[in-house]
């Protein structure tokens, strides 16, 4: 038990997002219910968002590698690609235009009506964003950086 416990309070921002994603999945479910698509566009659909997704990851990652990279090599250490990908973590903000703008660009080659559809996904947005921040916060992981005002 207490091995759960201390890999829950290493783990709560990603357990947290993770929760975040999955809720914002059925909330994007149950607005697909009523929509006007058949069963093989509604599954097209759902692969497209999940390559979006992927995208998504990659690239927030890399966003927050690229901007913050002074701080992954403060301690002197040289990295591989792949740890310095691992401590990256993630830039939320990268994420989210990656994610939409993937999201558009593979809808847009499909000939689907990208407007219409964000309609049924735009406010699983949101969810994921505030239940992953109540990871962040029990984390303590976005605090921001300590400044001196003298």
């Amino acid at each position: 038990m207490e091995q759960l416990m201390a890999f829950i309070r290493e783990n709560i921002y990603v357990i947290m997002a993770a929760f975040g994603a999955i809720s914002a999945v059925v909330i994007v479910v149950d607005n697909f219910k009523g929509a006007p698509y058949e069963k093989k566009q509604k599954s097209e659909i759902v692969i497209i968002g999940i390559l979006s997704l992927l995208v998504c990851l990659f690239l927030a990652n890399l966003a927050n590698w690229f901007f913050f990279r002074d701080n992954m090599f403060a301690a002197g250490k040289n990295y591989s690609f792949v740890e310095l990908f691992e401590r990256a973590g993630f830039t939320f903000y990268a994420g989210l235009f990656v994610f939409c703008g993937a999201l558009a660009l593979l809808l847009k080659l499909r000939r689907y009506d990208v407007k219409k559809l964000f309609y049924y996904i735009v406010p699983a947005i949101p969810l994921f964003h505030g239940i992953a921040r109540v990871g962040c916060a029990i984390d303590g992981c976005c605090y921001g950086i300590p400044i001196n005002l003298q």
